[in-house]
């Protein structure tokens, strides 16, 4: 069957803008030139939670927005029944396991094929784990998973689970000039982490980095930009070990690349990711990456030879002293990295590989 216009809707349980958001803003707009996507997002009642709402309808994207109470909301359901049986979609594509649960029966009722992308990785409380199992046994029925990662799908055709095809799609950025960029001028190196306040994320590290920096008397500052449930900790961890002239802890903020233009290296301390927007964003900005070796990092560090990655406290102190040392070879990486994103992992090109596998899922599915 030869579908020249398709209509696709995207569906995301959202609190705020984290990286699944962030890939939702960047792609949409330009799916928007080879099929109609729109968005669906399923929210709270806080404000972040609109955030992704906002900036899509900013950005001249169709978007609808429910509100479930509970776990379990029949109400939201048959709302979203409703739209989905009105609005004509050819395909739908989930973005986080609630998603999946509200869509799922509905679409299997009307022939509708369900594409399933895993962002990251659930398992960092019991509760977690719990989802996790959920989301791991309704994908098995899903048409096609996208992984951002090869490490989440060996792991997905390892399982003792039978899943439908599995591909990876990587994670584009939007790529835009620099300008006014104030890397490595002066004298103290300025690490930046863009990363959402959980224990994931492992910000102690980054701060027992900087003590034993200053212990060292390495001139070095760090900025933190997100938001999450460990904020309020994390600045009283900052209050605590008196690091306030060294630690800067910015929180949520919509204008993320001013604040790496006035970084030298981007600093990701995760215990998990997958292909992290966090890394692609300062990559495409120039910056060179620290990282632990999780997920895609490790990849993308050894092909884009932007960085380097460390698995102890010890090594991350010696690395950082290194870079102080040798800023112009660290520079020369920052670039390396840029000159990596934009041949390889535009948002372009991402959508571009979205559009050729709803179409090839399509195919399918009227075999």
């Amino acid at each position: 069957m030869n579908i020249k216009r398709i209509k696709v809707l995207h569906v995301r349980s959202t609190i705020g803008m984290y990286g699944a958001e962030q890939v939702l803003l960047n792609i949409l707009p330009i799916l928007n030139e080879y099929c109609d996507a729109e968005l669906l997002t399923l929210e709270t009642e806080t404000a972040e939670s609109r955030t992704l709402r906002d900036l899509v309808d900013g950005c001249a994207v169709k978007n609808h927005h429910i509100a479930p109470k509970g776990r379990f909301d029949r109400a939201a359901m048959s709302e979203i029944n409703n739209l989905i049986k009105a609005s004509g979609f050819n395909v739908i594509h989930c973005h986080d396991y609630k998603s999946l649960f509200y869509v799922r029966k509905i679409a299997r009722q009307l022939g509708l094929p369900v594409i399933h992308h895993i962002h990251g990785a659930l398992g960092n409380t019991v509760l977690e784990k719990i989802y996790g199992c959920i989301e791991k046994y309704m994908m098995r029925k899903v048409s096609r998973i996208f992984t951002v990662s090869m490490e989440q799908k060996n792991s997905l055709e390892n399982s003792m689970l039978t899943y439908p095809k599995i591909k990876q799609v990587a994670n584009g950025t939007v790529v835009q000039s620099i300008s006014n960029q104030q890397i490595f001028d002066t004298k103290e190196l300025k690490l930046i982490m863009v990363a959402r306040f959980t224990e994931e994320k492992n910000h102690s590290m980054a701060l027992d980095l900087i003590v034993e920096l200053k212990i060292k008397g390495t001139p070095v500052t760090l900025t933190l930009l997100g938001d999450g449930p460990l904020k309020n900790d994390i600045q009283e961890t900052i209050n605590s070990k008196s690091l306030n002239d060294e630690v800067k802890l910015v929180g949520f903020t919509r204008d993320v690349q001013a604040w790496l233009d006035q970084s030298d290296v981007l600093l990701i301390t995760s215990k998990t990711e997958g292909m992290p927007m966090n890394m692609l964003e300062g990559m495409v900005r120039g910056l060179p990456v620290i990282s632990t070796a999780v997920g895609e990092i490790p990849r993308l560090i050894k092909e884009s030879k932007c960085g380097e990655t460390f698995v102890s406290l010890e090594e991350l102190i010696e690395l950082v002293i290194k870079v102080t040392r040798n800023k112009p070879a660290w520079k020369k990486r920052g670039l390396s990295g840029r000159a990596y994103v934009e041949d390889n992992l535009s948002v372009d090109q991402q959508v571009k590989s979205l559009d050729a596998e709803y179409r090839k899922v399509l195919g399918s599915y009227d075999d």
